[in-house]
């Protein structure tokens, strides 16, 4: 029960649903995906002057001038070749983003877990730091009643000090977790 009650106390400081993790990482990449389809925008504007002919002129054998059309099918080719070649990369683009999304979901869906997990045995962790800071208040009480030896009430203080240390670095390390979510999702914590 308690660790409900700190899972609920500590909601403030936790993780928004899997859902809303996802969502930042989905609207990341179709921005994404945008500016990088923008450099393959198709326009049809224009695209009719790849097919006129070139209009020039020549020279007859006797040296008069005359007007020549020239038209190749290799500029059909290129044109073809080039609007494939342009969807192929856009194809590309979006394949590649989709991949990268899936992959940040899969890290994001590990953390969270490994996150969720950290909770609970920080909840574990804070009752049995509890329970030594009663002991060492006993202990506490016993030395100042001189019914402990110094060395003792010291290597008892130093025994409560290392737990609490312990806490504190769990503390960071969750915090931590916390940042490294929101950093993938490109969210601020």
């Amino acid at each position: 029960m308690k660790i409900l009650l700190l899972l609920t106390f500590m909601h403030a400081d936790s993780l928004p649903p899997l859902e809303v993790l996802y969502a930042s990482i989905d609207s990341f990449y179709a921005v994404k995906v945008q500016a990088e389809l923008a450099e393959y925008q198709i326009s049809k504007k224009g695209e009719w002057l790849k097919y006129v002919p070139t209009v020039g002129l020549t020279y007859t054998l006797d040296g008069r001038p005359r007007p020549a059309i020239s038209f190749s099918s290799s500029v059909i080719y290129r044109a073809k070749k080039g609007r494939q070649l342009i969807v192929g990369k856009r194809r590309r683009i979006i394949a590649t983003n989709r991949l990268a999304a899936a992959a940040e979901k899969a890290k994001v869906k590990s953390l969270h877990l490994a996150y969720y997990r950290a909770l609970q045995e920080l909840a574990l962790q804070e009752e049995l730091f509890e329970i030594d800071r009663q002991l060492f208040e006993m202990d506490r009480g016993r030395y100042e009643r001189l019914e402990m030896a110094p060395s003792d009430f010291l290597k008892a203080k130093r025994q409560f000090l290392l737990k609490k240390q312990e806490m504190n670095t769990l503390r960071m390390e969750i915090i931590s977790k916390r940042d490294n979510i929101y950093e993938i999702v490109y969210l601020k914590g």
